[in-house]
């Protein structure tokens, strides 16, 4: 589109896309579950880790909890890995692998159209394994983290591989798998926080982990001008990149692990609050 209709055409394309997807929601969009009908719940009930409304004195202390701090750490590289997928995919394709006409259209999109299926099949496989099990670690962490894990071996291959089409099926496998958790990841956090906080808890994850957007293309830019080549920069930062989500997605996998209280600590905490 750029190509033939200049740069100012890409914009105008996504604006429509976004005023169409504001229409559709502001349709579509339900304030609680009762709505689309959905049976309630009680959030005392169901998310007994949950504690009630607090003061920022005393919400602070709960982000720096091992549960949120891994978390954010996961966000953080999901982060990373979209921007690298934005600014140096189609560089790297175009510079390094050489792609070009059709090869390079499909390359640069079908990352993008993996990662909205994936993110809704995921989402939906999440749901159904917490409706059957009732556990948050199995439907919605292990799940997470191993896609975490997983993505990076895709990032560490793709970059390796000789074949033109393995790379695309590698490059376009790791984003889709390793941004999982921006979706997992607030609901996992419903669970550890009450209603009256999640706004605050979810405000600070997106803040948080969007550093990682931040520091990619700067960590990805400074290996590619310090190697001894472009090609070899590019697979440093690939390189990188992959190690740092696989050992972050293992720490998230098996250190997340929301606690669950009995009915009278969470009425202690209520008390100890108002």
């Amino acid at each position: 589109m750029i190509d033939q209709y200049g740069w100012r055409s890409a914009f105008v394309a996504m604006g429509i896309v976004g005023m169409i997807w504001v229409g559709f929601w502001l349709f579509y969009g339900k304030e609680s579950p009762q709505e689309i009908g959905l049976p309630s719940f009680d959030k005392e009930e169901q998310h007994s880790s949950t504690f009630s409304r607090v003061s920022w004195r005393q919400f602070l202390p709960y982000l720096f909890s091992k549960n949120f701090v891994f978390i954010v750490l996961s966000g953080g590289c999901a982060y990373w890995l979209l921007s690298i997928q934005v600014i140096w995919y189609p560089a790297y394709f175009t510079k390094i692998q050489h792609f070009n006409g059709e090869t390079l259209k499909l390359a640069v999109a079908l990352p993008f159209l993996f990662a909205a299926i994936s993110q809704i099949g995921f989402a939906i496989l999440s749901d159904r394994l917490y409706r059957k099990t009732k556990d948050i670690r199995k439907a919605r962490v292990n799940l997470a983290g191993f896609s975490m894990v997983l993505s990076a071996i895709c990032l560490c291959l793709g970059s390796v591989v000789s074949s033109s089409a393995l790379s695309i099926l590698f490059f376009t496998l790791a984003p889709g798998l390793g941004i999982l958790v921006l979706s997992i990841g607030p609901a996992v956090l419903m669970d550890l926080f009450s209603a009256q906080n999640i706004g605050k808890a979810q405000g600070m994850y997106i803040a948080l982990s969007n550093t990682g957007s931040m520091i990619a293309p700067l960590a990805f830019g400074y290996l590619i001008q310090h190697a001894a080549t472009e090609a070899m920069g590019y697979h440093y930062g690939f390189q990188v990149a992959s190690l740092v989500m696989f050992v972050i997605g293992l720490l998230f996998w098996i250190g997340v692990r929301p606690t669950k209280k009995s009915h009278s600590t969470i009425k202690a905490e209520e008390q100890v609050s108002i």
